[in-house]
């Protein structure tokens, strides 16, 4: 990563996995054996899952929705009642880059697509 350092990655990960509930489910950790300046970031590939609760929390959610251009996101559960939250923080963001909605039910692509200015 061009704009993180490890540093600055490991701190960011450590924030998130400070909240209750939150786990890596893979990667969270420092590339090994390369020649990557240390000026730039050089981590494994990273996903975490976080509760959805956290969005709730003005802080925390800018903590969640921080992007660190690189291989590393944030993976959140939520059940149907939890939807239109969803589509609330999704609308909330301000840079509006770009989420993916991936699911066989119709109605369900047609109510988060037509709903958020974020999309693929």
């Amino acid at each position: 990563m061009l704009s993180w350092n490890n540093e600055d990655i490991k701190y960011h990960i450590d924030d998130v996995l400070a909240m209750d509930g939150s786990e890596v489910l893979m990667g969270g950790k420092p590339l090994k054996n390369h020649s990557i300046p240390a000026k730039y970031g050089s981590y494994e590939p990273t996903a975490i899952r976080v509760p959805l609760k956290h969005f709730r929390a003005k802080k925390k959610r800018d903590i969640l929705t921080t992007e660190l251009f690189g291989p590393f996101t944030i993976v959140v559960e939520y059940g149907n009642n939890d939807l239109d939250f969803v589509l609330e923080t999704i609308n909330s963001l301000p840079h509006h880059l770009t989420a993916a909605c991936v699911s066989n039910d119709v109605l369900f692509n047609d109510k988060v697509l037509g709903n958020t200015v974020n999309g693929t």
